[in-house]
């Protein structure tokens, strides 16, 4: 223990927190991922919004052109 004796307390937290990140990368539970489809599940509602204004879009100017709903 003559190591932590001589050191700064900042250097010992810093070493204490290392240990501990270790040990949570060692002992991490197992993880459960899904596939999300296109760019995960970050996008997928502006790729939603897209695709409703792209819809809306499409029956106005089918509306407007073509007379047809």
């Amino acid at each position: 223990m003559k190591f932590f004796e001589k050191k700064k307390n900042l250097k010992k937290i810093a070493i204490i927190c290392l240990i501990f990140l270790s040990f949570q990368f060692v002992f991490s539970p197992p993880v459960k991922a899904k596939d999300q489809g296109f760019l995960g599940t970050l996008i997928s509602p502006f790729v939603m919004l897209i695709v409703a204004l792209g819809d809306r879009n499409y029956e106005f100017f089918a509306l407007k052109y073509y007379g047809a709903k």
